[in-house]
């Protein structure tokens, strides 16, 4: 997705929708990489919109102008009983024709569900007492 800006005053946002992804186990997450440039009004939202059309926001992009590099991202899912898709929803102002809003290399991570103790796959596992895998950056 890439929103560019422009001359003019007229306001307006996009979507950007996955398709629809099943259940998924604790330890899935959301990573992607934002490019931002000179876009100091617009927004950057990632909502999960489950099967009965309810929306959870689970980020947003901080409101500064980026630096013209690519900003990796990761953002938790966790545990997932229904079925949902990702959506990015911007909001741009176009007031400048050098504005630039980027988002690339999106991928579900760590996603699948597994069966109750077995953490095949996982780089540096710990297995909760309820049988789920989620990263060892996770226990506190």
């Amino acid at each position: 997705m890439n929103l560019g800006g422009s001359t003019g005053s007229f306001p307006g946002s996009s979507r950007l929708v996955s398709e629809r992804i099943a259940e998924t186990a604790a330890s899935c997450r959301a990573t992607f990489g934002i490019y931002r440039y000179l876009d100091t009004q617009g927004t950057l939202s990632l909502y999960l919109e489950d099967d009965a059309q309810f929306k959870t926001k689970l980020w947003t992009a901080p409101q500064a102008p980026g630096t013209r590099v690519w900003t990796p991202i990761s953002v938790s899912i966790g545990r997932r009983r229904i079925g949902f898709r990702a959506v990015f929803v911007s909001t741009h102002a176009g007031t400048t024709s050098t504005s630039d809003l980027s988002i690339d290399d999106f991928k579900f991570v760590e996603c699948d569900v597994h069966e109750i103790g077995h953490c095949e796959g996982f780089t540096d596992p710990f297995n909760c007492s309820n049988g789920n895998c989620i990263h060892q950056d996770n226990v506190k």
